[in-house]
């Protein structure tokens, strides 16, 4: 009794202890510890996987913040030296061409910007799904917006912008000062990091809270019958591998254009994958604690019965 009590505590030190960097390789490599993982709790679990979009938008930030820069610098060029008159007026754009405008960057980041009288984006949008680029379209009232990286497809109505950031008018001085400014730069990269942990966080989360439900109805199943709030720590923790994967191919796409057609899958695979196995080595391990109890206990008895 004295031995069990002293495992059961060395087991709640080891699970005070566990910090961030030690979770996230136990979450990769080390599936006899998820049982400290699935102790844990929920709460814990939930800061455990904040921080680790934290880190993961961080980065993707980063970079795609480094592209933006580099990107909008070649814009402000192009404005200075090519760019046709423009303005912004009554929640419409107009442009001093016959023809529509369309600057590319395939230098630095592939870029395509569109400008255009017309007000019908979707000859442009159409058959975009295919191309590896990013994809800024400006028609008479709209302004339709394809981040390539990060998967943002957007499509927002001029008049509504410039009611919500009180613009009266603009035009093309009014561009070219706003891309020599760096705090324009800031606000940009400050948005662009919302953006990607909000939308990473929910499509993260929904993904983890279905993995949670299958993992609870498999360890019912094998007969392992787990609290949801345990569950829900493990299908964390087997997010966290996908989660790096999906950070690697965000990066390689990123810099060489390279693609997987089938990615989300596989992302979606390596983490029941990981959910399965993890239960079902605990459940391996829990049948070798009560096999090794009930031999102790037969011990026990036969000693007692060879005294008699």
């Amino acid at each position: 009794m004295e031995e069990e009590k002293s495992e059961k505590n060395n087991i709640k030190k080891e699970e005070l202890k566990i910090g961030f960097f030690k979770k996230l390789k136990i979450s990769v490599i080390d599936f006899e510890q998820y049982h400290i993982i699935a102790a844990d709790g929920w709460k814990k679990a939930l800061i455990y996987f904040l921080k680790l979009i934290l880190i993961f938008s961080i980065i993707v930030t980063s970079l795609l913040s480094f592209k933006l820069i580099m990107t909008l610098n070649a814009i402000c060029i192009y404005a200075k030296n090519d760019l046709p008159n423009f303005r912004i007026e009554d929640g419409q754009f107009y442009l001093d061409s016959n023809q529509p405008v369309v600057i590319e960057n395939k230098d630095i980041v592939k870029t395509k910007i569109i400008l255009d009288n017309d007000d019908n984006q979707d000859k442009y949008t159409k058959n975009t799904n295919n191309n590896q680029e990013n994809l800024i379209i400006i028609t008479k009232n709209n302004i339709y917006l394809k981040l390539e990286s990060t998967g943002i497809t957007s499509t927002y109505q001029i008049k509504e912008l410039c009611s919500y950031f009180n613009i009266d008018s603009f035009n093309k001085n009014e561009l070219i000062n706003a891309l020599e400014n760096n705090s324009v730069k800031y606000v940009l990269i400050i948005y662009l990091f919302i953006v990607i942990f909000i939308m990473y966080f929910i499509s993260t989360i929904i993904d983890i809270l279905a993995l949670a439900v299958v993992g609870f109805l498999i360890s019912r199943i094998i007969g392992m019958p787990l609290k949801f709030s345990a569950v829900f720590g493990i299908a964390t923790s087997s997010m966290t591998l996908p989660i790096i994967l999906n950070l690697c191919y965000i990066l390689i796409n990123m810099f060489t254009g390279f693609t997987m057609n089938y990615f989300q899958i596989m992302y979606t695979i390596v983490s029941y994958i990981y959910m399965i196995a993890s239960l079902l080595l605990m459940r391996s391990n829990l049948i070798k604690i009560k096999t090794k109890k009930s031999k102790v206990l037969k011990d026990k008895k036969a000693e007692s019965a060879g005294e008699e």
